[in-house]
């Protein structure tokens, strides 16, 4: 069943057809009286817009609206007929239009199959934009610059794991109580485990593209004909690395420091400042943007905290890594 984008209610069908497929009416949700998924008539690139926004219809249009099939109205006519002439079929307020079990199974395995089809499709693009970046970065080596397929399924196998165990010691997958009508959730309903790494997918794959276009035109600063002072070269005499403070509050803070406490502290700066000025930039950035969005997506289809959705996003980044 589809789901209403802005409460994510339950629905029959999205939108109604008459005569031609041009001519629709879209579906109003019982719950907020909103149209239930208006992206329907959205070209794909406002689709696509919409995702680089992050805007949270648009997930659960992805996940849970696409392939729907319409009602249409020659169907909604004869069965309003059958139903004026029920008196008890007049009396029931909600699912006035109830499809056959054979018409269930049918649009779940309709459901089922577009969504493989989209994991199919978005991992081949994926890991298309995976190589290009790594034989970019084989051209100017960086650090840390590119994921194999290997990691990425480390990734997606952890998150997936743990986003399932997350849902289960919720008891919202499986479902364990079943909710009262005004309470029906459409993404507990139509929950799949797929829609998890499909949605890491969607929210990965626009990082990873941005980092491809990125890689044509950054130049490492080690390839820059001009000098670049490098960290070293700021370093005094002495060994000791300056603090990120003023000079005034630098002497402020280490005078009142123990000794090998304000040593500690001038290592652990050099290290970090060694780390950035040699670490690929782009890649940290991307990978960055790439973990928000893949937390604000899974935040979107999955009633967890945002804390358990840091933790997921974040045990996947490890697992990826090889941490």
């Amino acid at each position: 069943m589809p789901v209403c984008v802005s409460c994510a209610y339950p629905a029959e069908h999205l939108y109604t057809t008459y005569r031609t497929k041009s001519n629709i009416r879209l579906g109003v949700c019982a719950r907020c009286d909103a149209f239930l998924d208006p992206l329907i008539e959205h070209p794909g690139l406002l689709i696509l817009l919409d995702l680089i926004l992050l805007k949270p219809r648009v997930y659960l249009h992805l996940m849970f609206n696409r392939g729907h099939e319409p009602l249409s109205a020659d169907q909604a006519g004869t069965q309003s007929v059958k139903d004026s002439s029920n008196p008890k079929a007049r009396d029931k307020a909600t699912t006035p239009f109830p499809d056959d079990t054979r018409g269930v199974a049918r649009r779940r395995k309709r459901r089922r199959d577009v969504i493989s089809w989209d994991m199919v499709r978005l991992g081949l693009v994926t890991i298309l934009a995976e190589t290009a970046v790594r034989w970019m970065s084989s051209i100017n080596p960086q650090p840390g610059a590119g994921w194999g397929s290997p990691e990425l399924v480390a990734q997606h196998a952890v998150t997936l794991i743990l986003g399932l165990a997350v849902l289960w010691w919720r008891g919202w997958y499986p479902a364990r109580n079943k909710a009262k009508s005004s309470e029906r959730d459409g993404r507990q309903e139509n929950f799949l485990p797929a829609l998890i790494p499909l949605t890491v997918l969607y929210t990965s794959l626009l990082p990873l593209i941005l980092q491809l276009v990125l890689s044509i035109w950054y130049t490492p600063q080690s390839s820059i004909h001009e000098s670049v002072p490098s960290l070293t070269s700021s370093i005094p005499a002495d060994g000791t690395v300056p603090l990120p403070f003023p000079d005034f509050l630098a002497r402020f803070l280490l005078d009142r420091l123990p000794p090998t406490w304000a040593d500690t502290l001038r290592e652990v700066h050099a290290d970090m400042s060694r780390a950035w000025v040699s670490a690929d930039r782009v890649w940290a950035g991307t990978r960055l943007l790439g973990g928000m969005a893949a937390g604000f997506g899974l935040r979107v289809i999955l009633p967890t905290r945002p804390w358990e959705t840091m933790g997921i996003v974040l045990a996947g980044w490890a697992a990826g890594a090889g941490w």
